[in-house]
């Protein structure tokens, strides 16, 4: 496709993806629990799970009570020829929704839409993986119902989630932005009958910048992402993407594009240049007029690949 197969780094994309398939099946992402409860105290344990999250490798970890529109009503997409659930209604959610972010590398994100880019997204994805089903195997080891969410077994939408746990908004291309890496960041989540102590959800001033920004809109190559204003869509009041044509054009590349979560202002990585500008952001109207206009200034209005570390170079001849 986009980078003619160049086969090392499609090689590192189908090794980064292999950790999610391999722990997406319903003994690892549904644990058995202990049939002995360990009795908790909420404050406590939460900051236990936040913390062993953190150590497992999350940069982002938020705690919210499960709403129910979040989720999945039936099984679809099969993966291990287990056909017999094709259909199956998905049984009644767990309370509590323990939400982890890990950041994607700004310079490989910069090669949106080139292959370094989906390497970088199958790393974050076998990241989520990996510290999802360690936290649910060590949820269930304490007594306590638990299922892990990751690249190969969501019974949640995990954008809504995050957002209800505190860990950012939701921008104009659907993506979650957070405060530290705008929306450089994949999600993974544990849902569970252990009593925790929910985070609240966070304003960053993303609702009204994205209203007067309008960079990825302008910039995605398939037109997916909407200019116009919010609409209410399944009960939603939500900038409306077109899924098929964002879809269409992965297909014609064949990697998973990013080019709007490069370009985002956001994305900026997290330096002390940014840090004042994210804080005006979030706190003064007049910053989320001005600001679109400085990063067009300083970053340019129309999107072009960076370059990438030689190690994930595209192609032979990809300085």
């Amino acid at each position: 496709k986009i980078d003619k197969g160049f086969r090392p780094n499609v090689s590192m994309l189908k090794g980064t993806f292999h950790l999610p398939v391999t722990l997406g099946q319903n003994e690892l992402v549904k644990p058995t629990k202990d049939p002995s409860p360990l009795p908790v105290n909420s404050k406590e344990i939460t900051e236990r799970v936040k913390g062993f999250a953190r150590h497992l490798g999350a940069d982002l970890v938020g705690i919210c009570r499960v709403d129910s529109r979040w989720g999945y009503s039936h099984r679809g997409e099969i993966f291990y020829n287990n056909w017999e659930e094709w259909g199956k209604e998905i049984p009644a959610t767990l309370p509590f929704a323990i939400v982890i972010a890990t950041a994607m590398d700004y310079e490989l994100v910069n090669g949106a839409p080139h292959t370094p880019s989906v390497v970088e997204s199958g790393v974050n994805y076998a990241k989520g993986a990996y510290i999802s089903t360690i936290l649910a195997n060590f949820i269930a080891q304490l007594g306590y119902d638990a299922v892990a969410h990751h690249f190969r077994h969501y019974d949640f939408v995990l954008v809504p989630l995050a957002i209800d746990a505190g860990l950012g908004e939701l921008g104009r291309f659907g993506y979650l932005i957070t405060k530290p890496f705008g929306p450089r960041v994949r999600l993974a989540a544990v849902t569970t009958s252990l009593p925790l102590i929910p985070d609240q959800p966070i304003d960053l001033g993303v609702q009204e910048y994205c209203g007067k920004c309008l960079k990825c809109a302008d910039t995605c190559p398939s037109q997916a992402i909407p200019s116009g204003g919010k609409i209410i869509f399944n009960g939603v009041e939500k900038w409306k993407l077109c899924e098929d044509s964002c879809f269409d054009y992965w297909a014609k590349v064949g990697t998973d594009c990013n080019i709007c979560m490069a370009v985002c202002p956001y994305s900026r990585p997290d330096r002390s240049i940014h840090r004042p500008m994210r804080w005006m952001v979030a706190r003064s109207p007049i910053a989320r007029i001005l600001f679109p206009y400085v990063d067009n200034l300083v970053y340019g209005r129309k999107w072009r690949s960076r370059g990438v570390p030689s190690w994930i170079k595209y192609s032979a001849e990809n300085p």
